[in-house]
């Protein structure tokens, strides 16, 4: 894998950010949204966090070259997308939480990092994972069309963000949806690898070891 490639997955993933900061911006400031009702939080969850993030970060991927590169180094590039739109949402998320806690010491910070570090950012990137896996199906000649991955990232970011917005003990919820999504990755990734590939007509065989399954 060139360096490039990694470079612009990680922009990418940045600048995925920034319309979805945009919205949510202007949206998350209508009346509903304001509401504290299950309603306003379902919808929301999967509305807002769900379907607008997962699908810009959907657009965004769809630049990411996929000419003569094997799905293996299609799908890390994807993952190295959502891990930077990830980072990059944490970081704006700890300057909102400074802000409405001036008092929060080097604990409180470090702790509201690594808890974003291992349930938000992870979330992100298995989703990323499957928005990837969809955009391969369109554009590999031997892989039938499919959306499902897509709309399963959709489904997991939503229940994620849903559970999120609760206390314990329904929070902890989260650990399961963050391993489904996992787990949903590797179903498809295996599902469509392994087989014959054909990239903007570059035809070729999976024979290297890098190509097996994950």
């Amino acid at each position: 894998m060139k360096i490039r490639y990694e470079l612009w997955a990680g922009f990418l993933g940045l600048a995925a950010v920034m319309p979805v900061a945009f919205a949510e911006y202007f949206a998350l400031d209508l009346p509903f949204f304001k509401i504290t009702g299950f309603a306003s939080i379902l919808t929301t969850a999967f509305v807002f966090y769900g379907l607008i993030e997962e699908f810009f970060k959907l657009v965004f991927m769809m630049l990411i070259p996929a000419k003569n590169l094997r799905l293996s180094v299609f799908f890390a590039l994807c993952l190295v997308c959502g891990f930077a739109f990830g980072g990059f949402e944490t970081v704006i998320y700890l300057l909102t939480f400074l802000q409405k806690n001036r008092g929060a010491g080097i604990n409180g910070i470090f702790a509201f990092v690594l808890l974003r570090l291992v349930t938000s950012v992870p979330i992100h990137v298995f989703c990323a994972g499957l928005s990837g896996l969809c955009i391969w199906t369109f554009k590999a000649a031997k892989c039938r069309r499919n959306v499902m991955p897509f709309f399963l990232a959709i489904c997991m970011h939503g229940l994620y963000d849903f559970f999120a917005k609760y206390p314990s003990p329904f929070y902890y919820f989260i650990i399961p949806v963050i391993l489904f999504a996992a787990i949903n990755c590797r179903v498809y990734y295996m599902e469509f690898s392994g087989k014959g590939e054909k990239v903007n007509g570059s035809e070729k065989k999976v024979t290297d070891v890098s190509e097996k399954p994950l």
